[in-house]
């Protein structure tokens, strides 16, 4: 072979020889082969186009499809490509309109099963030849599957297919073609009363693959997409009507493929979700021994109470009565996968595992019997659940009921559990209508709520183990807590007969002593707990049992005992409700009986600042119920108290009788306390004795309400009786002993108290003690300052009559008194005192008044209601008029006190002093004694002072008769103005209306002579007025001018007698009121020595003699401070004076006008006028100036009528009185 190029391309191509391209003559032989395979080839041509026409493939592709699926099919067009295949164009596939599902239907639509736009047939092209149609693979691009389920009686469309009968060929059996679905919808229909109702479609990718081991056989290799991606296997075999390895579809949608059995426990069970079939056999002809094997993936299904239920059961005495007949869920669970496989009768259960409710769930075992109801089916079931949460409610209350397991019941209705437990454990129960639901296992809880049946006592957090066992319960070990305590509960519960016994055991740390724990409680320990009121925490240790009993007489009564250790608790027992805290002891409770050992706890106490630790008690006893105990109910408890506060808490908690001897005592402080509290068998009422020492205490007797402090000493406390026995104590510091008892009577009580005071002040404190009858006593007398008091007192009280007798000695040690009726303070007071309850009686009393000395005091003094009379006797030396005797004396001579304004000091001796005062009359006084006065001075018009003597007599101030008084005075020394008096003495007498008071027969020595005379003086206005008129005779003229100021050098020169009459009248203190008048004569005078007299001589140019003046006389009257001199005339040898004046009494001033002259001269010009030449030999004399010191003037008398009309002018009115 030679290669050419060729002439355009330049390319060589290979050479041709040249005897290829010679034509070679042909043999007949090969001709007419060659035009018979021409022939054969076009005849074979012609009849694969005819065969291959668009109608016959259409009519070829529906044979086929309905040899396959042995449904009607429809093809609208079809186009056929030898190497591309066949399209087919709207191909659909029904069910017959015979069909069981679909016949029924309103419309087509109901019996389409299959349909697309388009399929693809993908054949074998040289079977064509044969005149077969091989087809291969089977492609369709979006096409619908619709599934009917017939809801009256769960079948589907395409179990109404008729299956298509074997076909071989020469080569065999037809390979089935393979199948590729892409974007299939599937749509899962419901046919319900001729109504189709189609949902939204399921989107799929199938790749079906020949199972070549079966006849009509395939492998599903399925895609979806929504609503989560997934992809798996299955099996289907149309021949023998199983499913295998399916996918996990809706159980709704392979119902109707199980066995009726198996729906019908699925029904009841509300089986819903998808399921998986390893092996689901649903041809008609497989019978009741069909074998069924389902996957399960998300499954939900609920638990009737009748599954675990028990058709025949002993009813049990914790049984509620069954109200209804429905079979209500109770629980909800749901599978995450599991298997399940179905042999006849027999549903064994593999590898279930998901959700009960919300808890992880385990189930694994056998069911038999499933066609029977789900209350008769048999189970063996082993199962494990965790931390599932208990059903509450209806269903807690059905599950509860005679129909449900009775392990199950039992347990609920022993522990009552709220919260989530977990189980393992095993379900079994006999098939048919006797079988008895039996639950074996252990029950975990996990912060679970429960309590107990026999101590129902709830607690929270729950943990432990309860195991089941053959219809006992028996608890392992359950924690649990209730509030911040711990409790343990251990114990088994045999509920297998009514008469089965149970024990368990109850132990919690740092119980709360509350209304829950005492909710528990049987009632007889209710009773308990309510006489103790126990509050606060405790170690508890419960133990609850009843032992066996028997068939014939069924169960036997339980116990319950409880041991109780108070950690710090609070108690208030009913019958002595005293409170305690911070309470530590221990109680023992049984049937019936309460033991407290080494009770120790603390009072109450009161918060104050600086308050000391309260009261620590201390007890131990028992205390027998009547109603429970085999013995007669008594309480036996013995007490002791340290350091107990005495106060209301206590007062309270006493009985009533004991809380009137405690409020009439009113104790304050703390005691020791130590003593029994119980009942005798034979008397049922609380009875004590009780002995408290006291040690710092206070008290404030009631009846004389004198607090006390600082009390030591014992009190006895009986029902009957309270004894204070040696008791001493202080009152600031006042000591205080006391002794005394307070004892029920018959309607009432007795009381008597005698107490020993020392050192007692007299205070207030001590007014607000004494009865009310001595409290007007005390306020007449106000005492004050310090006695020592033993008194006693006895009180009764009988049918609301109170009787109180009263006594006491008072020993005065330096007290002092102001008494209201006599308002004049005594102090220093010594003496004994006897004072009962109606009666003050004085004895020996001594003391002081002021600088005064007080003694020789006794007397009595009745009380009464309204006021007091009483009779006294005393002695007072060195007594002093001052202000706070002017404040004391009576009202009524206050004023006429002041206007005397007495000075000095006296002695007064009363030996009656009476007085009565009453509320509805004036008070009464009256006196008998003796006033003795030193150097006494007082204002009475003319000052007197220096009275020194003795008054006698006896008198009276107020009451009915108004005041009196008569008595006789010996002074030994008076002065009245300047005149000293001697010897004074006169007799005192008041009138009848007490207004005046009459000095008469008064009698003195003045100046060597003798004065007598009478005073009247006015005691009712206390104007202080008098009356006075006196004479005077043989009085010494020196001492007297001495008297009236003259220097004694002079007074004692001058010589005479005097005699005259006075009278005055005026008002103490008011000297502008004095009046007075009087004439005064002077015999045997020697006056020349006087300063006045010689001024006169030496006027006169006389020489001094002593014989100068020997007679005089003197006539006055008074105004006020002024002395008018209405007559003045002095008689001598040599001389007379003659004249008148004034003279001032408070500074001595003069106004004299005097003639001198002859004394024989002075007495004619009165007679005749002849004489009237004798004027020259008289001189007019005006003397001025003060009595020692005078001045005169002289001149010669002019007219002898006028000089005399001058000096001694007519009278007036005042000259006449």
């Amino acid at each position: 072979m030679t290669q050419r190029r060729d002439r355009q391309s330049g390319y060589r191509l290979p050479g041709l020889h040249s005897s290829t391209l010679l034509r070679r003559p042909v043999s007949a032989t090969r001709a007419r082969i060659g035009w018979t395979l021409l022939a054969t080839l076009t005849a074979a041509f012609i009849a694969f186009h005819w065969s291959t026409s668009d109608q016959r493939i259409r009519r070829r592709a529906e044979a086929f499809l309905r040899s396959a699926t042995g449904g009607r099919v429809s093809v609208e067009s079809a186009r056929f490509s030898l190497f591309d295949g066949i399209t087919l164009e709207r191909v659909r596939v029904a069910t017959p309109r015979t069909a069981r599902v679909s016949g029924s239907a309103d419309s087509e639509a109901a019996h389409e099963l299959f349909s697309a736009e388009s399929l693809r047939l993908i054949h074998d092209p040289w079977r064509l030849l044969l005149m077969q149609l091989d087809v291969r693979e089977i492609v369709a691009t979006g096409p619908t599957f619709q599934i009917v389920q017939d809801s009256s009686t769960g079948r589907f469309n395409w179990q109404d297919l008729a299956l298509p009968a074997r076909r071989r060929t020469l080569t065999g059996p037809p390979k089935p073609p393979r199948v590729r679905l892409r974007n299939t919808k599937v749509v899962l229909a419901t046919l319900e009363n001729g109504k189709l109702r189609q949902p939204t479609p399921i989107e799929l990718d199938v790749d079906a693959t020949p199972d070549f081991s079966a006849a009509d056989a395939y492998f599903l290799d399925i895609r979806s997409y929504r609503p989560r991606a997934e992809k798996f296997r299955m099996r289907y075999d149309a021949r023998a009507g199983s499913l295998s390895k399916t996918p996990a579809v809706a159980l709704s949608a392979v119902r109707a493929l199980l066995p009726e059995t198996l729906r019908t426990l699925f029904d009841k069970l509300e089986l819903r979700g998808e399921m998986q079939s390893r092996g689901l056999q649903y041809a008609a002809d497989a019978g009741a021994d069909r074998a069924v094997r389902l996957e399960f993936k998300d499954v939900d299904l609920v638990v009737p109470l009748s599954l675990l239920g028990s058709s025949h059961v002993e009813r049990r005495w914790s049984d509620p009565p069954r109200e209804t007949t429905d079979d209500p869920p109770i629980f909800r669970m749901r599978l995450k996968s599991g298997q399940l496989n179905l042999e006849g009768s027999i549903l064994e259960l593999r590898g279930f595992d998901g959700t009960l409710d919300d808890a992880p769930c385990r189930v694994a075992g056998v069911i038999s019997e499933i066609d029977h109801s789900l209350d008769q089916v048999g189970l063996d079931l082993r199962v494990g659940v965790s931390r599932l949460k208990m059903p509450e409610g209806e269903i807690r209350r059905r599950m509860l009921a005679a129909d449900a397991p009775l392990v199950t019941r039992e347990f609920l209705h022993l522990l009552d559990p709220i919260g989530r437990l977990s189980f393992e454990g095993r379900i079994h129960r006999p098939a048919g209508p006797d079988g008895e639901t039996r639950v074996d296992g252990v029950l975990d809880a996990h912060g679970v709520s429960a309590r107990h049946l026999t101590f129902p006592y709830r607690l929270e957090d729950v943990v432990g183990r309860t195991r089941l066992t053959n219809g006992a319960v028996t608890i392992e070990g359950l924690t649990g807590r209730h509030g911040s305590s711990i409790v343990q509960i251990a114990g088994e519960v045999d509920s297998t007969h009514p008469w089965t016994g149970f024990n368990l055991e109850i132990a919690g740390r740092g119980v709360p002593l509350d209304a829950a724990l005492f909710r528990v409680l049987g009632p007889s320990y209710r009773t308990l707990w309510q006489r103790f009121d126990a509050r606060g925490f405790a170690n508890v240790r419960v133990r609850t049992e009843r032992p066996d009993g028997d068939p014939a007489n069924g169960s036997r009564p339980g116990t319950t005992r409880l041991d109780i250790e108070l950690l710090d608790a609070a108690v208030r027992f009913d019958e002595f409700p005293y409170p305690l805290r911070s309470l530590r002891a221990r109680l023992r409770v049984g049937p019936g009986v309460l033991r407290i050992d080494d009770l120790v706890g603390m009072g109450v106490a009161s918060g104050a600042a600086g308050e000391p630790e309260p009261a620590t008690v201390r007890a131990d006893g028992y205390y027998l119920d009547p109603e429970t105990s085999s013995s007669p109910g008594h309480l036996e408890l013995r007490l002791e108290a340290r350091r107990l506060r005495l106060d209301s808490q206590l007062l309270a908690a006493l009985p009533v009788d004991a809380r009137v001897a405690f409020e009439q005592l009113e104790p304050t402080g703390y005691v020791d306390l130590l003593g029994r509290v119980f009942t005798s068998p034979t008397d049922p009422a609380l009875h004590y004795d009780i002995e408290t020492r006291l040690s710092g205490a206070g008290m404030r007797y009631r009846e004389l309400p004198y607090a006390i402090s600082d009390i030591t000493g014992r009190i006895h406390i009986t029902p009957d009786r309270l004894t204070l026995i040696e008791i001493s104590g202080r009152h600031k510091r006042t000591l205080v002993l006391a002794d005394g008892k307070v004892e029920e009577m018959p309607e009432g009580y007795a009381a008597e108290l005698s107490l020993r005071l020392r050192d007692l002040e007299l205070d207030a404190d001590a007014r607000a003690a004494v009865p009310p009858t001595l409290r007007t006593t005390w306020d007449a007398l106000g005492p004050s300052g310090m006695i020592d008091l033993d008194s006693r007192i006895e009180r009764t009280s009988k049918s609301g009559q109170v009787e109180t007798k009263y006594d006491a000695a008072v020993l005065l040690r330096g007290a002092a008194v102001r008494p209201q009726v006599f308002p004049l303070p005594l102090s220093d007071l010594r003496g004994t005192l006897e004072v009962s309850e109606r009666r003050v009686e004085l004895h020996d009393v001594a003391g002081r008044c002021g600088e005064a000395e007080i003694r020789n005091v006794g007397g009595r003094i009745e009380l009464t209601d309204d006021g007091a009379a009483g009779k006294l006797q005393f002695e007072a030396n060195d007594m002093r008029f001052d202000e706070s005797l002017a404040a004391a004396v009576p009202a009524e001579l206050r004023t006429f006190w002041r206007a005397l304004a007495p000075k000095g000091r006296f002695d007064l001796r009363l030996s009656d002093l009476s007085f009565d005062i009453a509320a509805d009359r004036p008070a009464a006084f009256s006196w008998t004694g003796s006033l003795t006065l030193h150097d006494v001075a007082m204002a009475l018009g003319l000052q007197l002072t220096k009275l020194n003597g003795t008054i006698r007599g006896r008198g009276a101030i107020g009451g009915a008769d108004g005041g009196r008084f008569s008595g006789e005075a010996e002074l030994q020394q008076a002065h009245l103005g300047p005149f000293e008096l001697h010897d004074l003495r006169f007799k005192a007498i008041a009138t009848a209306d007490g207004q005046q008071l009459h000095l008469k027969e008064c009698d003195a020595e003045l100046f060597a002579g003798r004065a007598a005379g009478e005073c009247r003086i006015d005691l009712g206005t206390g104007s202080g007025g008098f009356e006075m008129t006196f004479n005077v005779r043989d009085a010494q003229l020196g001492p007297c001018l001495r008297a009236l100021g003259w220097r004694s050098a002079e007074a004692d020169a001058a010589r005479g007698l005097l005699f005259g009459k006075f009278a005055f009248r005026g008002q103490s203190g008011r000297p502008e009121q004095f009046r007075g008048s009087g004439e005064v004569f002077v015999r045997e005078a020697h006056v020349w020595k006087l300063p006045l007299v010689l001024t006169i001589l030496r006027v006169l140019n006389l020489t001094p003699d002593e014989n100068m003046f020997h007679d005089g006389w003197l006539k006055f009257h008074i105004q006020g401070r002024r002395m008018y001199l209405t007559k003045i005339d002095l008689q001598g040898k040599a001389i007379a004076l003659v004249g008148s004046g004034t003279l001032r009494t408070d500074n001595q001033e003069l106004d004299l006008q005097l003639l001198a002259g002859s004394p024989t001269r002075l007495r004619v010009p009165l007679v005749t006028e002849l004489v009237e030449g004798a004027s020259r030999d008289l001189f007019e004399l005006h003397v001025t100036g003060t009595l020692q010191e005078p001045r005169i003037e002289t001149r010669q008398a002019s007219n002898m009528r006028k000089a005399l009309e001058k000096l001694f002018p007519p009278r007036g009115d005042d000259d006449r009185r």
